[in-house]
């Protein structure tokens, strides 16, 4: 697989036999069988790990520390004061839990090691219920890898997106059908109009083309489910016209309008459903 998505599309549509995975080991590719009977016992998607972040600056706050000391986006952090580290995961809670401490700290830049000392900077934060603590910042951003941008001509981008947009909605269509066989609880998998303003407000601040991607994710949700055959949508009126075209003359129009409104009734019922849905995470 070449993403992410694309393995964890690929992961959810065979987890029910079991799902058998390549990875590279101490330089040894090693096969890997998740055992099935343990997957079905909690939420498919929640394969048990999760992608670890490299100890690469992507970004400085240069209100703190890091920037304070002359550190510049690229740089590889490799030690704080007697940790040594290969991954974000492993800096969080050493920074967090040492607001106001000064720490000897190591990092690479373009292959030369570098030395100095930080002060972690103190940040006040309100929990839910209201009480204030204190945190450690050091004003650093993380990336999965460092970014590359690759070039497609026009016939390659075509491809590359028609197989984007496969791996999307083949993901999103495995999970509909985990939601409704009761696999996964809806609450953890549905979203309507507060999720989706929340998101797109979200992915708005990273920028027009994170929000370009979404609006074509979720265009893609919207095809999927209109040609889904319900009533009032385009797949309801596919499915009509075909019966018609089986049954070798069409409807009265009393009973499509009969269909079309249990179809109306459903649609509603479910934009009622998936509002509560949307409230109860955010309230309940």
């Amino acid at each position: 697989v070449s993403s992410y998505e694309a393995f964890i599309g690929r992961y959810l549509e065979n987890f029910k036999e079991g799902t058998s995975i390549t990875v590279f080991r101490d330089s040894t590719l090693t096969d890997l069988i998740f055992d099935a009977n343990l997957v079905a016992r909690h939420s498919p998607q929640n394969l048990g790990f999760r992608l670890r972040s490299s100890t690469r600056i992507t970004a400085l706050d240069t209100t703190l520390s890091a920037a304070a000391i002359g550190m510049l986006p690229g740089d590889i952090i490799t030690r704080i004061d007697t940790l040594d580290l290969r991954y974000y995961h492993d800096i969080g809670s050493l920074i967090a839990d040492n607001p106001g401490k000064k720490m000897p700290i190591v990092y690479t830049r373009d292959g030369q090691t570098l030395r100095d000392s930080i002060v972690i900077a103190t940040i006040e934060k309100e929990s839910e219920d209201g009480t204030m603590s204190q945190t450690g910042r050091i004003g650093v951003a993380f990336g999965e890898s460092e970014k590359r941008k690759v070039y497609f001509g026009a016939g390659e981008a075509l491809g590359v997106a028609f197989t984007d947009a496969y791996d999307y909605l083949n993901q999103n269509m495995i999970g509909f059908g985990m939601v409704l066989t009761g696999q996964t609880p809806a609450k953890e998998a549905v979203g309507g109009m507060i999720t989706i303003a929340a998101v797109t407000g979200s992915i708005a601040q990273q920028g027009f083309l994170k929000l370009l991607i979404l609006i074509a994710q979720l265009s893609l949700i919207l095809a999927f489910f209109n040609i889904l055959p319900i009533p009032v949508l385009d797949g309801g009126h596919i499915s009509i016209i075909l019966y018609e075209v089986i049954r070798g003359k069409p409807l009265s129009l009393s009973t499509k309008l009969t269909i079309q409104k249990y179809g109306m009734i459903f649609i509603l019922i479910l934009i009622v459903l998936v509002l509560y849905v949307d409230i109860n995470r955010i309230w309940g």
